[in-house]
């Protein structure tokens, strides 16, 4: 594996991530939506969300914006995410519903979220079952997780099959065909990517149960599961 900086790559592309991340992630607007109703269906009116990896804070804003009563704890460790969230957070006057922490899930005081999520972040992870148990910590029992994630086996056929798919769909859909060799090459060698067994295995190890797969597109996966009660 190279010696990949997630973190610069991040800070380098937060001006215009929120113009990239539709053409790079195909049904991107979707998983949001689906999100947003799946929360709306598990959380009562007022709830207290984890945000995992905010990026330039989309979720957070699309979810408090149709929920005055929710409030959240965003983090993230590219300092330019933050400031292009805080900005964006400012302009839609959310300011009293989201808090935005720049560092890891550990500089999150905050416990007893009714849930949380990290979308697109743990396969920029090396110590996948530390971040695991630290978001499962700061959700009260009984609450919810969900998790979306890049899945497969980067040796397998069927991963270089729907890889080879995505950049089929990127070649009609962007401009820089330099920057797609380059995504190619940090998602074969950079990303720390894992099966999808593997990581209903971190979950279950971890104490959450009722898993479910809510979410397929090419190598992305979305589960919903749950911190038990008891």
């Amino acid at each position: 594996m190279s010696k990949y900086d997630s973190v610069k790559r991040f800070n380098d592309r937060a001006k215009k991530y929120d113009s990239d991340i539709e053409t790079i992630i195909p049904g991107y607007s979707n998983l949001h939506q689906l999100i947003t109703y799946i929360l709306k269906n598990r959380l009562s009116k007022r709830a207290r969300i984890l945000i995992a990896g905010t990026g330039t804070s989309r979720e957070a804003i699309t979810l408090a914006s149709e929920n005055k009563g929710w409030n959240f704890v965003a983090f993230d460790q590219a300092e330019e995410m933050i400031k292009v969230s805080a900005k964006k957070i400012q302009k839609q006057k959310l300011g009293k519903q989201i808090k935005l922490v720049h560092g890891k899930v550990n500089n999150v005081d905050d416990v007893g979220f009714d849930a949380a999520t990290s979308v697109l972040v743990m396969h920029f992870i090396k110590n996948k079952k530390s971040f695991l148990n630290e978001i499962y910590k700061r959700i009260k029992p009984g609450g919810s997780f969900i998790l979306v994630d890049i899945c497969g086996n980067k040796r397998s056929r069927e991963f270089n099959d729907l890889l080879s798919y995505w950049v089929d769909f990127q070649k009609d859909n962007r401009l820089d065909r330099e920057n797609i060799a380059q995504t190619v090459n940090y998602i074969k060698n950079d990303l720390r990517v894992i099966s999808e067994k593997r990581t209903l295995t971190l979950l279950g190890d971890t104490g959450f149960k009722n898993t479910r797969h809510f979410y397929k597109s090419l190598l992305i996966n979305g589960f919903i599961t749950e911190k038990p009660k008891h």
